[in-house]
């Protein structure tokens, strides 16, 4: 996995964020996160919901996750 997308899931454990906050943390352009993100939701590794003012706001969909560790414990 890229480093970024895992960065982005540590940061999301047991929260949610909006994009803008992600951007902050990483010191990554707006565009490069907004990516990450997309791919993720499209993956459906993250949830995304809309906030006040149309805000994104990201969790981990945390039944998909816990899916693919099952599924990557099959091969130990």
């Amino acid at each position: 996995a890229d480093k970024t997308r895992l960065m982005i899931v540590a940061m999301l454990n047991g929260r949610e964020l909006y994009a803008q906050e992600i951007v902050d943390r990483l010191g990554i352009s707006q565009s490069a996160v907004s990516r990450h993100l997309q791919l993720m939701v499209d993956m459906k590794v993250l949830n995304v919901r809309r906030g006040e003012r149309g805000a994104k706001y990201y969790s981990i969909n945390t039944i998909a996750l816990q899916s693919v560790a099952q599924r990557l414990s099959e091969f130990r």
